[in-house]
């Protein structure tokens, strides 16, 4: 099953290669095949899953370089970039020189984020929003970013949420299930009257 899942995530069959995986993880857990399907469903932009998947391999081995490395790309996507950057401390550790290239990555974020910080708390909304929507471009399952940018959204424009609902509607669907944004979302429509 384990081959079968690689062939298809080599063919780009990502729905079939999490089946072949998943019947794998039935017979015998594995980090090397919980990391594969982890890439499956990175490929898949189910991020979530995967990040489970890798941390679940991390339980299994705490050694597991690639696991490490699926770990940060999960953390990036989700916005969590401390621990993005400790994974790949740790990918590094494991002897991963291609995660090096990485950090220069999670720098920029680290840094974006703390100057969205700053401009948020000086009420300097515009340049908090363009900051907040940088990040959101390349860590676009990150809830604790879009609220920020919600709540500076709402901010910036307190009597027009014209803009602000426009944007909930759009990217609802991805966030429906987390209530920090469900709670962004629904003060915007009742603001809104």
């Amino acid at each position: 099953m384990k081959n079968q899942g690689n062939d298809a995530l080599k063919a780009g069959k990502l729905d079939e290669a999490v089946d072949f995986y998943t019947q794998s993880l039935d017979v015998e857990r594995t980090e090397g095949v919980l990391t594969n399907r982890a890439q499956a469903y990175i490929k898949l932009k189910k991020f979530k899953e995967a990040l489970a998947d890798s941390e679940t391999a991390l339980l299994l081995n705490a050694n597991f370089a690639k696991a490490h490395i699926r770990a940060y790309t999960c953390y990036i996507q989700i916005g969590e970039f401390q621990k993005a950057e400790k994974a790949l401390h740790s990918a590094v550790k494991l002897g991963d020189e291609s995660a090096r290239a990485n950090f220069v990555t999670v720098a920029e974020f680290l840094r974006y984020e703390e100057y969205a910080l700053k401009a948020f708390n000086e009420k300097k909304w515009s340049e908090a929003k363009y900051l907040y929507k940088n990040i959101l471009a390349k860590s676009t399952d990150s809830v604790k970013h879009t609220c920020l940018l919600l709540e500076t959204m709402v901010r910036e424009s307190p009597n027009d949420f014209t803009d602000t609902i426009s944007f909930t509607t759009k990217i609802q669907n991805n966030f429906i299930e987390y209530p920090e944004f469900l709670f962004w979302r629904g003060r915007i429509l009742m603001y809104n009257g």
